[in-house]
């Protein structure tokens, strides 16, 4: 999940350009700006051919520039994730961002200054690498990525004050550098090295980012939706937010997702329906895989144990595709798998699933149902 903090990174990057007048490269051509947010926008809903398209024009009117590399990576990962299994585009993405890091070097020791517009592309990049190379368990590259980036979020932390999108970047650090180590024991040693966090001050200020920022409302968004699903375990305080997204961005099937899953837990099946239908409609493995868990969640619920049988089957299928996928999928998965079984009378089978759905699941709250559901057979 842990996604797309990078797009808000660079769009704040250009409100920072503008709203200090310096003379950047993006504050000195207004037409260079809105061709980074016309690319943003055609990403953030899922058109990543028009998108291209869109940053390589940045590119000509750039061209030594690090900022189409870093757009073109961002591109690039909403493709890669969240199956994971195009090794080919994860190897040209990180040599996308590894030559921006290059770029941004490069630019920094010429300057023998803090230049504001590099500073945010070159830990944007060193950032984005670190969580890739933690998702492909190469976690000593992950924390030499993170150690780079660091130095330079902190810098942002003043900034927040005269400048709103920083309560973003500043409230995401705050939550997860107190919660994250909570879930991955194994970072704590590493986390320590870092400034203390405060997780209630964090979603607060996610919450003042999303009201009052110009560029990282999204991204404030995707965040809250994680906290307040996988962390928080309360849904429905976050629900009516997913709906404005998708509402603004209906081909992001990622939010797409999130808003069926959310309408689901909070007991709205049939809001919930064309959603789950538009996911299953997908041409997307991953999607259409939880669209159809979902639409076994939605039949059992409404007592209908064959179709639910039936799309459970799907699901099924899809689900081997799904051997790099490292989030909250499987626990869905077994589950729901468990809920069929017991629906169909197989209690043993059920309990069984619902184990290996405590086993595999990512969120605390899946975990806890699982528990409570195989403890009660």
């Amino acid at each position: 999940m842990m996604k797309k903090v990078f797009g808000t990174i660079i769009l704040s990057w250009c409100l920072y350009s503008f709203s200090f007048g310096q003379q950047t490269p993006i504050s000195s051509d207004p037409e260079l700006k809105k061709l980074v947010l016309k690319g943003l926008e055609k990403m953030y809903n899922f058109k990543f051919k028009d998108a291209e398209l869109v940053y390589k024009q940045v590119k000509t009117k750039l061209p030594d520039h690090p900022l189409y590399y870093m757009l073109m990576a961002m591109n690039m990962d909403w493709q890669w994730e969240p199956e994971l299994t195009n090794d080919t585009l994860v190897k040209k993405m990180k040599a996308f961002l590894n030559h921006t890091v290059e770029l941004c070097e490069a630019l920094l020791n010429v300057q023998k200054k803090d230049d504001a517009e590099i500073m945010f592309i070159y830990f944007t990049a060193e950032g984005f690498l670190a969580r890739v190379n933690s998702m492909q368990g190469d976690y000593m590259a992950a924390v030499r990525n993170s150690t780079n980036a660091y130095k330079y979020v902190k810098k942002g932390f003043t900034l927040k004050e005269k400048f709103s999108d920083f309560y973003f970047s500043t409230g995401m650090y705050n939550y997860y550098r107190e919660r994250y180590p909570e879930l991955h024991p194994v970072i704590k040693p590493f986390a320590k090295l870092m400034d203390a966090g405060n997780a209630v001050e964090g979603i607060e200020q996610l919450k003042i980012a999303y009201k009052t920022s110009l560029f990282s409302k999204m991204e404030s968004a995707n965040y809250l939706v994680n906290i307040y699903f996988k962390y928080e375990g309360k849904p429905a305080e976050i629900l009516s937010t997913i709906e404005e997204v998708v509402k603004k961005y209906p081909d992001n099937l990622f939010f797409v997702f999130k808003y069926a899953e959310g309408l689901l837990q909070t007991g709205q099946a049939e809001k919930a329906l064309p959603h789950i239908e538009k996911l299953i409609s997908t041409n997307w493995s991953y999607y259409k895989c939880a669209g159809n868990i979902m639409m076994t969640w939605y039949n059992l619920n409404n007592s209908k144990t064959t179709e639910a049988s039936a799309s459970m089957t799907l699901a099924d299928v899809l689900y081997k595709k799904m051997y790099k996928v490292n989030d909250n999928l499987h626990g869905y998965y077994y589950i729901t798998k468990g809920k069929l079984a017991q629906a169909e009378g197989k209690n043993l089978e059920a309990k069984k699933l619902y184990n290996t759905a405590a086993n595999k699941a990512e969120y605390p709250s899946i975990i806890a149902e699982a528990k409570k559901l195989a403890g009660a057979l």
